[in-house]
């Protein structure tokens, strides 16, 4: 009776199709050198891509042909791609089939010196901000909130100030790009479903920047 887990051989991505990946791909799960390559990249690996939507639709199909199926967390962490993702989500987002939303966002991945990759950052590419996506967020029906990094016991040594676990973005609590240690989630809920969308309300700290 408890729950099941079933894994998909599969990358999510804003399109459907074969992407080359880095081989480190192949060796472990969570390698930050695990993102997408140019074609005929020595090594690379052919992996099989498919937006959010077109598994949803072909995994779970739906009586109704227009609706699909409830999801209750949409959790991401893509290296840096995060935004691809969320853009091959374009339609179970814009329904508010989502419950809840969780992302990675990790500016610094592409500002690294030895392989720098993704779409957060100065030298995403292509470049995508946060604030963005959690303006394109809110416009849909979601409200946003920053997860931050708490600082652990050496960082607090050395003067590193503890942060509240939840800033609010969404309602121009946050109007700049957030500037992160390392790397940050970002929690969003459909006000579709206000009971989940006021209690992360009730966890949060605004604060106007």
């Amino acid at each position: 009776g408890g729950a099941k887990w079933f894994i998909h051989n599969k990358g999510l991505h804003s399109t459907n199709g074969e992407m080359a990946w880095h081989s480190a791909c192949a060796h472990a799960v969570g390698d930050e050198l695990c993102t997408i390559v140019d074609e005929g990249t020595s090594d690379a690996i052919t992996v099989p891509v498919v937006t959010v939507d077109k598994f949803l639709e072909e995994t779970y199909p739906s009586s109704s042909s227009s609706e699909l199926p409830l999801v209750h967390m949409l959790k991401i962490d893509a290296e840096g791609l995060d935004p691809a993702v969320l853009q091959g989500s374009m339609n179970v987002l814009t329904q508010n089939r989502a419950i809840m939303v969780m992302f990675e966002f990790n500016p610094g991945l592409s500002e690294k010196g030895d392989h720098p990759h993704g779409m957060w950052g100065r030298n995403g590419n292509p470049r995508v901000t946060l604030m963005e996506v959690t303006s394109w967020l809110d416009d849909i029906g979601y409200d946003c909130y920053l997860d931050t990094h708490l600082p652990d016991e050496n960082e607090k040594n050395k003067g590193v100030l503890e942060a509240p676990g939840l800033y609010r973005i969404t309602g121009d609590c946050m109007s700049k790009e957030p500037s992160v240690r390392g790397w940050a989630n970002v929690v969003c809920a459909s006000r579709k479903y206000g009971n989940v969308a006021e209690r992360l309300l009730e966890l949060a700290t605004i604060v106007q920047t």
